[in-house]
């Protein structure tokens, strides 16, 4: 029998219609938790944190992935504990293509003790602790939008970087 479990995406950057629809259609084959219109409607309204069940050993599913990689969203995907697996966290930051992996337990970030003896590990976990508290999703509606979110929060121009709505 397939080991299952719930998971938790909570993704950052910018997001148009256009690719509101593009990851909403990944959704939708990950899970029926959601149609394709409640969520280009939730994403649209910037809600950027979003569950999952019964996902296959909480891997997240190629489609998912390649559209969050081609829309240049940050994320951080999250799993429960399964029979055959521990809880654990996924964290993508677009800015410096660093991706990192850790132990998660409810939301919180464990090393294990080998890890506690490299700082760099109890760095990276910290930092990434406060990556996935700033994640947040802006969309937008037509390139003048996105031009005056851009000058508005000049952080936000890492993320559209060749884009177009």
């Amino acid at each position: 029998m397939t080991d299952t479990t719930g998971c938790l995406l909570q993704i950052g950057g910018i997001i148009s219609q256009h690719g509101a629809e593009h990851l909403a259609q990944s959704f939708v084959k990950h899970s029926n938790l959601y149609t394709a219109k409640q969520a280009v409607e939730a994403l649209m309204q910037g809600h950027s944190d979003w569950n999952f069940d019964d996902v296959v050993e909480g891997k997240m599913n190629d489609d998912m992935r390649q559209a969050l990689d081609h829309l240049s969203l940050d994320f951080a995907w999250s799993w429960n504990e399964g029979e055959t697996f521990y809880p654990g966290v996924t964290f993508r930051r677009i800015s410096d293509q660093t991706e990192d992996e850790f132990l998660e337990v409810d939301g919180t970030i464990c090393l294990r003790v080998q890890e506690l003896s490299h700082a760099d590990r109890i760095e990276a976990a910290q930092q990434w602790t406060l990556f996935r508290e700033d994640l947040d999703l802006t969309p937008f509606t037509s390139q003048h939008h996105l031009a005056s979110l851009i000058s508005a929060r000049p952080e936000l121009a890492v993320y559209a970087k060749d884009r177009s709505i």
